[in-house]
């Protein structure tokens, strides 16, 4: 089976990030090596904080990590997007490979960088084992919160969030107005 030597990273400058979400989904679920990233980072995202994180959250259950732009820059910012299962334990784990692997490269001695990248493979399996029995554990608990916060987990259901829309009697006077010209346009043709 196909499988990457390290947990692997997806890092992406994507000058904005809304209308590409349907393309980032398809790649997800049809492109192996996108598939198998642990980690998804865009950067030069344009959001802002009116975009809910639910709309740029992948079908597959990622943990969104969002830095808008705010006040008077509208471009720029970014977002990571996480596999659930990665913790700080794996963060670490990384972060020491990829100083053992720079280290390596200014001495010319890559056995401690061997050892760090064998040591993350451990650090990701027993990360992913933890995770599962997490996942395993609510369901043998007694309650039935525990069970429907599993189901909900494993089959990543999101609650639809609804956004307040301020409506009132004079926008739907205007609406009315404005598709009325169309209709008598048309009647009198």
């Amino acid at each position: 089976p196909h499988r990457a030597p390290l947990p692997s990273i997806l890092l992406a400058n994507v000058q904005s990030l809304e209308n590409k979400l349907d393309d980032l989904r398809a790649r997800l679920k049809f492109q192996r090596d996108i598939q198998d990233c642990n980690l998804l980072c865009f950067t030069e995202t344009w959001l802002n904080p009116e975009v809910p994180d639910h709309a740029i959250q992948p079908a597959e259950f990622f943990s969104v990590h969002r830095m808008d732009r705010s006040k008077r820059k509208t471009r720029g910012g970014g977002v990571c997007l996480m596999k659930p299962w990665v913790d700080k334990t794996f963060r670490d784990a990384l972060r020491s490979c990829s100083a053992t692997y720079n280290s390596g490269l200014a001495s010319g001695n890559m056995d401690e960088y061997k050892a760090a990248s064998y040591r993350v493979r451990r650090v990701v399996k027993e990360v992913k084992r933890r995770y599962r029995k997490k996942l395993e554990s609510q369901f043998h608990q007694n309650g039935s919160r525990s069970l429907w916060q599993g189901l909900r987990t494993i089959t990543d259901y999101r609650t639809p969030s609804s956004r307040r829309v301020n409506a009132d009697a004079s926008l739907a006077d205007e609406l009315n107005t404005f598709y009325s010209c169309f209709e008598a346009a048309a009647l009198s043709a």
